[in-house]
């Protein structure tokens, strides 16, 4: 959910696993709404419950023709509008509770933080990247190109992959994303190529 980003635990280069906190943001808002779907769904249950209880009266008198049937059938129709609002209210607790779960955020797999999208203090926007985590078993070589490069490849496509900084180590590796749209300012579009076995030189940031 969007808000004001309170807390950030994690930096560049920590290690996480399953779990662990990453950041909050300001749950007061959240907080808020929350207390007044319980207190709605108070009263709702308490409008079913008369509702229900009423009901169950007329029904006895009905049976002793005291009162008419359309009465019951009435009353019949008010037990069940108390239901579905009971039945609303519920839903929008659930929503709300769910809602302020997504005030804190939590690492969704081991790995290591490679970036950091948003500070302490920013407002940020539902969906906005906060922390990129990579599992470090997996490694991707990220590269942007020109359309002219997009337009000759395909996924699945082999490379061999060359450190800048150790020439004589390579690594074989299979195009398995391509970016389904040009970046708006450089317009070059991302490649991912998943290495196979990377030596130890192929280290995150590399």
């Amino acid at each position: 959910v969007g808000g004001t980003l309170v807390t950030r635990t994690a930096e560049g280069g920590d290690t996480v696993s399953i779990g662990d906190p990453i950041a909050t943001l300001d749950a007061n808002t959240y907080d808020l709404s929350l207390e007044t779907a319980r207190a709605n769904l108070q009263t709702a249950q308490a409008q079913y419950d008369n509702a229900a209880a009423s009901e169950g009266r007329l029904r006895t008198l009905n049976q002793s023709d005291v009162i008419s049937t359309s009465n019951l059938e009435e009353s019949e129709q008010q037990t069940e509008a108390a239901r579905a609002g009971l039945v609303q209210a519920q839903s929008r607790v659930k929503q709300a509770e769910e809602q302020l779960a997504y005030t804190g955020l939590k690492a969704s797999i081991d790995g290591v933080v490679t970036a950091i999208g948003a500070e302490p203090g920013a407002v940020v926007a539902a969906g906005q990247a906060v922390v990129t985590i990579a599992q470090p078993q997996d490694r991707d070589l990220v590269i942007d190109v020109p359309e002219e490069v997009v337009q000759g490849l395909s996924l699945g496509d082999r490379f061999t992959v060359v450190p800048q900084l150790a020439a004589d180590v390579a690594a074989d590796g299979t195009l398995r994303e391509i970016a389904p749209q040009a970046d708006p300012v450089t317009r070059t579009w991302r490649l991912r190529i998943g290495l196979e076995n990377p030596s130890q030189d192929f280290w995150l940031g590399t």
